[in-house]
C-alpha cells in the first residue's frame, strides 16, 4: 500500500474556495433550467399556459408523421393542434438566457462569429427551446414539422395575424396553431371563408371570428412571413450559442471539485529547507549536485577521486579535470 502515499492529497476546502465552488455549481446548473415559464396557470390552456407538456419535452418522434396518417390536412391538424396545446402565446422576448448563454453570445458577437441584432430578434425559433411565442413563433415551428413530413407548408402573414398555410389535394389551406383551429380553405369565395372562419372560431370559444375574416379577406397584404432561409440561418446561430454553453457548463461542473480541494503537492517538503543556487562545478557533477539538494557537505575533489585533491589549488584542479591537451601528447 505504499503507493497510495504517492498519490496527490486533497487539500482542506478553505470558505473562499467552498465559495468558488458553489457558484461555479449554481451557474452550470442554471443551464438546466428551462428559460420560460408555463404560463399563470389562468385562462385559456394552449394561449395564455401550458396544462401538460411543453412542446420542448415532447419527443420528436411523437410529431413525425405515421403511416396510416395519409390525409395531408387530418396530419396538418394534428400538429398544429400538438403546438397549440403544448405552448401559449407570449411576446418574442419573454424569454431569459442563462448566464453563461448570454456572456457566450456578447464574446461571439464580438469575434463577429454571430449577428447580435439578429440572433434574438425573433424570439426563441427552436422546438427543443420553445415553452411560449407570439403567433409568428408558433407558426414558424408548426411549418417546420409539416415540412419535414412531406408537407409544403409556411407560416403565413395575413396582416395582424400568422397562420401556417399549407398545399394538400391541390388546394391551398390555413391552420390557426396560436389559437387552436383547425384547417379550412383558404382558396374559396368570400362567402365561404367567412362562413368556415366564424364557425370553427366561434366553435373554439374565440369572439374574435371577424376580425380573423378580415385579415384573410384582405389578400392585398397577406404574405410569406419569414423566409424559411432568412429562420434557418437564426436557428443556426442560437444552436452554436446553445450548444457551447451545455459544454462549458459541463467544464465548469468539473473545475468545482478542483476549486473546492485542490491538490497538494507529492514532495514533503521540510520547514527547514530552502533552495540554494548551484555553482557551475557543482551544476557539473551529478553527485554533488545531489548532495547539494540533501544539503550535505561534500568536496568537488573527493567527487572527483582525484588522489591528493586537498593540495591542489583551483587551477590545477581545473586542468585535471578537464584532461591532457593534444600539445600535452
Amino acid at each position: 500500500m505504499n503507493w497510495l502515499r504517492t498519490l496527490p492529497r486533497l487539500r482542506r476546502p478553505t470558505l473562499l474556495r467552498t465559495v468558488v465552488a458553489i457558484l461555479l455549481v449554481a451557474v452550470s446548473a442554471s443551464q438546466l433550467l428551462p428559460r420560460q415559464s408555463r404560463g399563470r396557470q389562468v385562462g385559456v390552456p394552449g394561449y395564455d399556459y401550458v396544462s401538460g407538456r411543453a412542446l420542448s419535452e415532447i419527443p420528436d418522434a411523437e410529431l413525425v408523421r405515421r403511416p396510416s396518417e395519409t390525409d395531408d390536412v387530418a396530419y396538418a391538424n394534428r400538429i398544429a393542434l400538438a403546438v397549440h396545446y403544448t405552448s401559449y402565446n407570449c411576446e418574442p422576448g419573454d424569454f431569459s438566457l442563462t448566464p453563461i448563454e448570454r456572456a457566450l453570445s456578447a464574446t461571439l458577437a464580438q469575434l463577429a462569429l454571430i449577428d447580435a441584432s439578429l440572433i434574438w430578434s425573433e424570439g426563441l425559433l427552436q422546438k427543443r427551446t420553445l415553452i411560449c411565442g407570439f403567433c409568428g413563433q408558433r407558426a414558424v415551428i408548426t411549418s417546420e414539422i409539416l415540412r419535414k413530413n412531406g408537407i409544403q407548408a409556411w407560416a403565413f402573414g395575413v396582416g395582424g395575424h400568422v397562420l401556417v398555410k399549407f398545399a394538400a389535394g391541390g388546394h391551398d389551406y390555413l391552420v390557426d396553431p396560436d389559437y387552436g383551429i383547425s384547417a379550412y380553405r383558404y382558396d374559396v369565395r368570400r362567402g365561404v371563408l367567412r362562413a368556415e372562419i366564424a364557425g370553427k372560431y366561434t366553435k373554439a370559444g374565440w369572439a374574435n371570428a371577424n376580425e380573423i375574416y378580415r385579415y384573410v379577406s384582405s389578400r392585398s397584404d397577406n404574405e410569406d412571413y419569414l423566409n424559411p432561409e432568412y429562420v434557418l440561418h437564426i436557428e443556426n446561430m442560437q444552436d452554436v450559442v446553445f450548444h457551447y454553453a451545455n459544454a462549458i457548463a459541463i467544464g465548469l461542473i468539473l473545475l468545482a471539485p478542483c476549486a473546492a480541494f485542490g491538490v497538494r503537492s507529492k514532495i514533503a517538503r521540510s520547514a527547514s529547507w530552502s533552495p540554494r543556487v548551484l555553482t557551475a562545478r557543482e551544476y557539473l557533477l551529478p553527485d554533488a549536485k545531489r548532495a547539494s539538494w540533501r544539503g550535505e557537505r561534500f568536496s568537488d575533489r573527493t567527487s572527483m577521486g582525484i588522489a591528493g585533491s586537498t593540495n591542489l589549488d583551483d587551477e590545477e584542479f581545473g586542468a585535471r579535470r578537464r584532461g591532457p591537451s593534444r600539445l600535452d601528447q
